[in-house]
């Protein structure tokens, strides 16, 4: 199998990214949102992780960033439109699901055209924090009870997270 010989070390942490936006993806289809957040979370410490070993190793290739790429769009773009779509059943879950998978879809184009801005610099949010968002919100659903609001609370972050990846506005990288 010649597209194993292909990888290198910093592809298997994006692999582990993909896999991890799975496991979300297959608990929010079961119900499980405690584990979809969870996964979400493991998918954002892979995702970071690709970077730095990347980064260290100096050993990065187009093959992997464009993995990197498609594995953002699985883990941090359709699986937190599972989430939300699965856990209401409402039009405008579905509809907000739509809007992150297609804005995240768009930012990730964008970026692979244009890069980071002087090195340091996004372009609109990285789709990536689309993911510990939703995992975020999970978790503190769970200790603050958002009542009949628990819709609009979701809708509304998928809608301005949509908004915010694709946007012009300049976010100083940090990590």
């Amino acid at each position: 199998m010649k597209i194993f010989k292909m990888l290198k070390l910093p592809d298997y942490f994006s692999l582990l990214n993909v896999t991890s936006g799975m496991m979300s993806i297959y608990s929010s289809t079961r119900g499980n949102y405690l584990f979809s957040a969870i996964y979400l979370l493991f998918a954002v410490l892979f995702d970071f992780l690709d970077g730095k070993v990347a980064r260290l190793t100096k050993k990065s290739s187009k093959l992997g960033f464009d993995i990197d790429s498609l594995a953002d769009v699985i883990s941090f773009g359709v699986a937190p439109a599972v989430m939300i779509i699965t856990m209401f059943d409402h039009w405008l879950a579905l509809i907000s699901g739509f809007l992150i998978v297609i804005c995240g879809l768009l930012r990730l184009a964008r970026f692979n055209v244009t890069k980071l801005i002087d090195g340091s610099v996004y372009e609109g949010m990285p789709i990536t924090f689309n993911g510990f968002n939703f995992a975020l919100i999970y978790f503190i659903s769970q200790f603050v009870s958002y009542g009949s609001n628990e819709l609009y609370i979701y809708t509304g972050i998928a809608i301005i997270s949509a908004y915010l990846m694709i946007s012009t506005h300049r976010i100083k990288k940090i990590i």
